[in-house]
């Protein structure tokens, strides 16, 4: 399985690097770069995900690997966008190599501390589905309880959520291994990536409606404070896989930005 994937490959004067959450794919982004498909996208897998099996899952060694691809693409500089995790990453990869980054969209992450949240639940294990029927069954359950979920938006969720996993056997596995998730969520409550200081570059700050709690919302206000001059907005009926549930909106904000750039 190829670590990236580029879509609308001719725009390559305009590109943008997006980076998908824990335990997804990078074809989560498909949706939001048919929307905006007057840029180029390069999707990039975590480490250890979509059958992945190299060794080293560190965020660091995955951001000096996202700036391997850009090297070897000949892209001196790019629009960083990341969903969850893959927030807090482009913000590590921008504290590293900020001469990269143009702007950076953050989708449901990245806006706080993820320790100060988030106890030591243990390890995460990644279940084993013994038939497509289960299997079925689990994603259905999960698309209806996202009520508020656009009808347009159902069926093409429950197919990339089918696709998270691979028939191995008898039993249909999760394209991630359990070391990489565990690796890398551990390693994001131990590290606070987050913004220092107020960025030089544009920013934006995407939050899903259905995913806020007041926890959320006193970080959100926090992090406007710390970054004044950030886009800061909430997307109504937003669930936290923003670039797939809610391509349309995320486009939307994003495009009012990039066309400034």
């Amino acid at each position: 399985m190829e670590r990236y994937i580029v879509y609308n490959a001719e725009n390559n004067d305009r590109t943008v690097v997006v980076l998908p959450a824990l335990g997804e794919r990078k074809e989560i982004y498909a949706h939001l770069a048919a929307q905006m498909a007057d840029y180029r996208f390069i999707a990039i897998d975590l480490p250890g995900h979509n059958q992945d099996n190299q060794a080293d899952v560190s965020i660091g060694g995955f951001v000096r690997e996202i700036k391997k691809i850009l090297n070897d693409l000949q892209i001196p500089a790019a629009h960083l966008v990341g969903n969850s995790i893959g927030a807090w990453i482009c913000e590590a990869f921008y504290a590293e190599y900020p001469a990269y980054v143009k702007s950076l969209t953050l989708l449901d992450g990245g806006y706080y501390f993820l320790a100060d949240r988030e106890e030591d639940e243990g390890e995460i294990m990644l279940p084993v589905i013994d038939s497509l029927e289960e299997l079925e069954q689990a994603v259905d359950e999960t698309i209806l309880a996202m009520d508020k979920l656009a009808e347009s938006e159902r069926q093409l969720f429950k197919d990339y959520l089918m696709n998270n996993f691979y028939l191995q056997g008898d039993s249909y596995m999760h394209h991630s291994r359990e070391q990489a998730l565990n690796r890398l969520s551990k390693e994001v409550t131990a590290t606070d990536y987050c913004l220092k200081q107020a960025a030089d570059i544009p920013l934006i700050l995407l939050l899903a409606e259905e995913s806020m709690d007041e926890f959320s919302l006193e970080k959100m206000q926090l992090f406007k404070v710390a970054h004044p001059d950030a886009d800061v907005k909430i997307i109504c009926r937003g669930y936290h896989f923003l670039p797939i549930t809610n391509a349309a909106d995320v486009a939307a904000v994003m495009r009012e930005l990039l066309s400034q750039q």
